[in-house]
């Protein structure tokens, strides 16, 4: 049986290395302002806010927006 705590740390590995690749890109590009640089910050943006808090709260958002919606 898989630890929760080892998957979670994997987790955090994983967000952590694309977030470095994606601001070595953007590094890179500093010179050269294209739609691509504006892509990579957006999707990083996008990875940081992907915590297990946003995650959790994410259903009770999406459920109070969808019923305030109906009325």
């Amino acid at each position: 049986m898989l630890n929760i705590s080892y998957l979670y740390d994997q987790y955090e590995v994983l967000l952590y290395t694309i977030q470095q690749t994606i601001s070595s890109i953007i590094s890179l590009q500093s010179n050269i302002f294209s739609p691509l640089t504006i892509i990579l910050i957006f999707l990083s943006g996008l990875l940081t806010s992907l915590n297990p808090c946003f995650i959790s709260v994410l259903p009770l958002s999406v459920s109070y927006i969808t019923t305030s919606s109906k009325k």
